[in-house]
Formats: C-alpha cells, sequence, structure tokens
C-alpha cells in the first residue's frame, strides 16, 4: 500500500513541524511529497511513510497533544518516518482522521 498524505495528515505534518530546530527545512520540505506506506494493526490513526532506510535509528522529532491523544512524529536517516496517534486511555473514542492544528497543543522538540 502507498498513498498520498491526505489533507488533515498534511495540516498535522505542517503543524508537527511549526517548531524551529536543526534542520526542520528538510522535513518541512517533504511534507507536500511523502507517501503513506502503512498504518498501525490496532486501528489507530498512525500512519508510516514510505522512504528507504532501516527501521533503526528511528528518532523523535516533535509532540503534541489534543484532549484526547498524544500525537509524535518521527524520522529516520533525516526522512518522515512516522506521524503516531496515541490516545490518552482505553475508553477514548478514535476520530476518523487527524486532528486539525488548533486542537494540536504544547507542540514541542524532543531534547537530545
Amino acid at each position: 500500500m502507498s498513498r498520498p498524505t491526505s489533507a488533515r495528515e498534511r495540516a498535522a505534518l505542517t503543524a508537527m513541524l511549526s517548531v524551529d530546530f536543526d534542520g526542520v527545512e528538510k522535513y518541512r520540505a517533504q511534507v507536500e511529497t511523502v507517501r503513506v506506506s502503512g498504518t498501525c494493526g490496532c486501528g489507530c490513526l498512525t500512519i508510516d511513510f514510505a522512504h528507504p532506510g532501516t527501521k533503526q535509528g528511528v528518532t523523535l522529532l516533535t509532540e503534541a497533544y489534543t484532549d484526547s491523544a498524544l500525537i509524535m512524529l518521527f524520522a529516520n536517516d533525516g526522512r518522515l518516518s512516522c506521524l503516531e496517534y496515541a490516545p490518552l486511555g482505553d475508553d477514548v473514542a478514535m476520530p476518523d482522521e487527524f486532528p486539525l492544528p488548533p486542537e494540536l497543543q504544547g507542540i514541542t522538540v524532543e531534547d537530545d
């Protein structure tokens, strides 16, 4: 499976990359062309991005919260790797799409 990102996925990516950190420009440049290669088997909104490279050395770039989830953006070998959606609790209803940028709170850069 390989598909373009949806408008909501691109908006979430853009929001997650709205903070400044060393190398952010190379990730911002990938937002319009990155392709989804897979999804999480549990049914959450997590998406993996297609790119060559290994799964080792994955780095957390940024994270944010909504009222009911933690959103994390990962990279691998200088390429976007995964946009993860982690519900904050077992009884949280799973939305159909990624949250809109105004719903993303406290976007922070992961400190090394």
